[in-house]
């Protein structure tokens, strides 16, 4: 059998569903021709949901009862994609960081690294709850980093870009739609994620509220959409960076700074690749917001000097004391602001904030990445005696840059 039997179940709100057996063959085959449909209308990777719901008293082709299944499952469940896109895909460059098509899971165990390596948080509430609201996504996604998949992130609603906003949650049946303000932090901390997935609908009581239901949430919106596209090259460097070393996009405190124990006990603020220190507002009507800087760096307030001009969609750098790690800091955190630092010596590439999509297009009145990938800004925050630089991972991307200086 395809499906074992014991495997169909009815859940409240959705027709039935079965739960296909990958320890039978056929059902490899047959799941693997399904999916051919879709790389034949052309495409590379697709959500792969769910793969958590193994009945424990199911009984599986070769035997496994469901309770031993129920981690095993998923570990079939995603071999069974991967296998069938490296077949189709096969990777013509040994050294690339990644293969030509990418599949987003939510659920995996031991073993999934091998299959998967971009991964979101589930279906979160759509509130402020630490249990499973925006704080708890944060946590998701530094445990899934800690975990060995470089790239996660939650929700995200109707826009797309490389890697990562969010439709403030998923599920709002005991709590009231999303407000701006949850919108608007929500879409901060997936501008400070490691991927991005649309995801535009949900489920609860109420019609669900968007973010440009708002002038001032569309505001913000296009800021940090703005921020993300013009932070690709950074982000393309880091993800080398994650193939190299296995170090994810967000990282948890215990990655970077191991013997500070103050460090690691922050749950809510991480590194975002190798140079940020990001420390979102995640609890409503908060304005100010306390940051542990790491001891053994010396640290600068990017956000409080990070001036947006809207019109133009440029960030223009300011410069704040250094900091020395080691202490607690207070940050003001206006609605349209993430507290963000950076360690003192950094350079980050950057595109030039004309750039519309990291995408092709046909519209002569659109700017493409590529029409301006032949200019390359960097942003630079030198130490206190003047130096800074940048590994570029990726030599062949930016060829006319390799490793720079910048010195009194």
């Amino acid at each position: 059998m395809l499906c074992n039997s014991s495997l169909l179940s009815t859940i409240r709100g959705y027709p039935e569903v079965s739960q296909l057996d990958f320890t039978n063959p056929a059902a490899v085959t047959w799941y693997q021709s399904q999916l051919e449909y879709a790389i034949g209308m052309g495409f590379r990777g697709w959500m792969q949901d769910y793969g958590e719901y193994t009945p424990p008293d199911s009984v599986s082709f070769d035997g496994t009862d469901g309770l031993e299944m129920h981690n095993k499952f998923v570990l079939l469940y995603q071999n069974t994609t991967y296998d069938l896109l490296t077949r189709k895909y096969p990777s013509s460059e040994p050294d690339k960081y990644a293969p030509d098509f990418v599949v987003y899971v939510r659920s995996g165990y031991t073993g999934s690294q091998r299959y998967t390596w971009s991964h979101w948080t589930g279906d979160p509430t759509s509130d402020w709850s630490y249990s499973s609201g925006l704080p708890a996504q944060i946590v998701a996604s530094l445990t899934v980093g800690l975990s060995g998949m470089p790239y996660s992130g939650s929700d995200i609603g109707k826009q797309m870009f490389l890697v990562s906003f969010t439709t403030s949650g998923f599920v709002w049946y005991l709590t009231p739609p999303p407000t701006e303000e949850l919108w608007c932090r929500w879409a901060e901390v997936g501008c400070f994620s490691g991927t991005m997935h649309e995801q535009g609908s949900g489920k609860g009581f109420g019609e669900k509220t968007h973010i440009f239901d708002t002038p001032e949430g569309t505001r913000i919106w296009r800021k940090y959409a703005k921020l993300r596209t013009q932070l690709f090259p950074y982000l393309y460097n880091t993800a080398h960076e994650a193939y190299q070393t296995g170090l994810p996009i967000m990282r948890h405190h215990l990655l970077d700074f191991p013997n500070d124990t103050q460090a690691i006990s922050q749950n809510f603020q991480y590194m975002f690749g190798p140079s940020f220190l990001v420390a979102p507002v995640i609890e409503d009507g908060r304005r100010g917001w306390d940051v542990y800087l790491p001891e053994g760096e010396t640290w600068i307030d990017v956000s409080s000097q990070l001036k947006y001009d809207e019109k133009s969609g440029r960030f223009m750098l300011g410069f704040t004391n250094y900091t020395q790690g080691g202490r607690v800091v207070r940050v003001s955190a206006p609605l349209d602001v993430v507290p963000m630092f950076v360690r003192a010596g950094t350079m980050v590439p950057v595109l030039d904030p004309r750039v519309m999509t990291l995408s092709d297009a046909t519209d002569p009145k659109v700017i493409t990445m590529k029409r301006l990938q032949h200019l390359l800004h960097l942003w630079i925050w030198p130490t206190e005696d003047g130096f800074a630089q940048l590994q570029f991972y990726d030599r062949s991307w930016w060829s006319m840059y390799h490793v720079i200086y910048a010195s009194e």
